[in-house]
């Protein structure tokens, strides 16, 4: 049997390794030089950087898994958190290591920076938290908060970040019940699973390289700057163009961005259904600013919040991989917040940091990158596609096809895994 995986991104890598460890031949295609999608490395001026700070939860049961039949520990590969928002000089909210709810209500009763009125209204709000956002049906979470009291203080320091750092929408668009499970399944769920991991090395090196060794070792093949251009049927079978090999392949899972792929599918009529949804999707960008500073610049903590005024999330790369005085900026979801390019981006970050840490030295180098399509917009109402096309023996996978969650890189591996499974009967 021989699969054809489209896309090198965590999506079509979990896919891949999948079909892999159940002994299949497995080519997976990629039109890039490198894999990882939207969580890949990047070589600039001789360093290895990220194209952005991607924070993996403890809740990522199936990351963690995919991870360690590759052969990575995550133990040594991540740094495990309490989740916190820490804004110096404004907010300091950490999760005790208790049951849910406590864990958060022990925070929210020790936390510094939210009035007391604040606290009590976020204490009565956490035990019916669910209920709470998916009361009245599809509505915003910013409509939501306000409906339960949450709006003002509580919004702007707590449930705004959190739901721009887990839907990368802001909450005057962002889906309720989206965010609800999210929240169910960290907050609400056992003491580990809200805890942060950050990665400790590249994120090349976190599962996509290793990926990529381990279907070597099992008999699959990986072919970059290889795009393909259609999916057709070849008989019983499915054929690619682009495929240097011209091979008819029993089964074929496209991994690739939804545009990419309502491209691909664009000659196949029963696809009709899932291209109309993907047209229909709107996206959200994000931009990380990385900025070298002196090695005694540092970060009081690995990951610390920027609050209203600044960057969403502040990282020190020289408690993370061990690279000092180098600091990333990281800006979701706000496109206004991004205008600036280049240099002036660059200096935006900078001012922002200042305002939290203090005078700080000008940044000797300076790196942005920006993903303009980081995710689709998560919001209410929203349809998204099954991951059976309709076409016999194509499946789709990415974070953008029908599940409880956003695009995350927990959403992509078990939609890969998924569609790996159907692709093999299972």
């Amino acid at each position: 049997m021989r699969i054809a995986v489209i896309g090198a991104g965590w999506a079509g890598l979990a896919a891949a390794v999948e079909l892999a460890r159940s002994g299949v031949e497995v080519v997976l295609f990629e039109a890039g030089r490198v894999a990882g999608g939207r969580a890949r490395e990047l070589a600039r001026e001789g360093r290895i950087l990220d194209n952005g700070l991607h924070v993996l939860a403890g809740a990522y049961t199936e990351t963690l898994r995919m991870m360690r039949a590759v052969g990575i520990e995550p133990e040594r590969a991540l740094l495990r958190i309490p989740l916190a928002i820490v804004v110096p000089g404004r907010l300091r909210l950490k999760t005790w290591p208790l049951p849910a709810p406590f864990n958060l209500l022990a925070g929210l009763a020790f936390a510094r920076g939210l009035s007391l009125a604040s606290r009590i209204a976020a204490a009565r709000f956490l035990p019916r938290l669910e209920r709470s956002l998916t009361a009245g049906g599809e509505r915003t979470v910013g409509e939501a908060l306000a409906a339960c009291g949450q709006d003002g203080e509580p919004a702007r320091l707590i449930w705004e970040p959190l739901c721009r750092a887990a839907l990368n929408t802001p909450v005057r668009l962002a889906s309720a019940r989206v965010f609800a499970r999210v929240l169910r399944d960290t907050l609400g769920a056992s003491r580990a699973a809200s805890d942060l991991l950050l990665p400790r090395v590249s994120l090349g090196e976190l599962f996509p390289a290793p990926a990529l060794r381990f279907l070597g070792r099992h008999g699959g093949a990986f072919l970059a700057s290889t795009p393909i251009r259609a999916v057709a049927r070849a008989g019983c079978g499915l054929c690619l163009e682009g495929d240097p090999r011209a091979q008819v392949h029993d089964a074929v899972i496209l991994a690739t961005a939804p545009q990419a792929a309502a491209r691909l599918l664009a000659g196949l009529s029963e696809a009709a259904p899932a291209i109309a949804i993907v047209d229909r999707f709107a996206y959200h960008p994000i931009a990380t600013c990385y900025l070298q500073y002196p090695a005694g610049v540092e970060l009081p903590a690995a990951m610390i919040g920027g609050g209203p005024e600044g960057a969403d999330w502040y990282f020190d790369r020289g408690r993370l991989r061990g690279e000092p005085g180098l600091i990333a900026t990281v800006v979701s979801a706000d496109a206004e917040r991004m205008k600036p390019a280049g240099a002036a981006a660059a200096a935006r970050a900078h001012q922002g940091l200042a305002r939290l840490l203090g005078p700080l030295p000008r940044p000797s180098w300076s790196f942005t990158v920006v993903e303009k399509r980081a995710g689709f917009s998560c919001t209410p109402h929203l349809d998204r596609p099954a991951q059976a096309s309709g076409i016999p023996g194509l499946w789709l996978a990415g974070d953008y096809t029908d599940s409880p969650y956003p695009a995350t890189i927990e959403a992509a591996v078990r939609s890969g895994v998924t569609a790996a499974r159907a692709a093999l009967g299972r």
